[in-house]
């Protein structure tokens, strides 16, 4: 799943530090959502009883399951882009792989568990 969100390279890349670059979401949908451990104790006691049951919904919020290699948790959405505040480091090396100069481009974000994939960059004018 994507979404489209603009990239900014606010300066031309430097040799030694390459560009300077960050995302912006026009809204947050399924792709880009970011997931957040929940600390209900209502959560912590149905994954201690089910740890990798379906995703349910529970005290209003949307659960998922998270199996990380280090942790696994119940997750809820932030209500942010995980994208947004996550992934400036793979903006500025996106921004320095496709040699963008500074302006403001559209692309496609994907979120891969906490990977940020970015991809088809198209200069906006403005």
């Amino acid at each position: 799943m994507t979404a489209k969100h603009i990239l900014t390279v606010l300066r031309d890349a430097d040799e030694e530090f390459g560009p300077s670059a960050d995302i912006s979401c026009p809204g947050v949908t399924e792709a880009c959502a970011e997931w957040v451990e929940c600390t209900s104790a209502e959560c912590k006691t149905f994954a201690d009883e089910r740890p990798s049951a379906d995703d349910f919904t529970a005290h209003g919020q949307e659960h998922r399951y998270f199996d990380e290699s280090h942790d696994s948790y119940w997750g809820i959405r932030s209500g942010f882009c995980y994208a947004e505040n996550s992934g400036d480091a793979a903006a500025e090396e996106f921004a320095e792989q496709e040699k963008l100069d500074a302006g403001r481009y559209t692309v496609t974000v994907e979120v891969d568990g906490s990977t940020v994939i970015i991809t088809g960059a198209e200069r906006v004018n403005a």
